[in-house]
């Protein structure tokens, strides 16, 4: 099951696990830094900066889930 989806705030996703901000970088993305992940979804980010959003939602996904996360 997917834990990140392109409807999901950026600031959601770092709040969720800190290791996301290391995938944003690897795409170019400053969104750790970025005011606007504040409201900004994964989809909405990906298409400002030319990202396929598909792409970001494998890398994040693919972090392996933190033992004390819970599903």
């Amino acid at each position: 099951m997917e834990r990140y989806t392109p409807e999901m705030l950026i600031r959601d996703v770092l709040t969720s696990d800190p290791r996301a901000a290391s995938v944003f970088e690897q795409h170019g993305l400053g969104c750790p830094m970025c005011m606007a992940a504040e409201m900004d979804t994964l989809a909405s980010v990906a298409t400002m900066h030319d990202i396929a959003v598909d792409v970001l939602l494998d890398d994040l996904n693919s972090l392996p889930v933190h033992d004390c996360e819970t599903t």
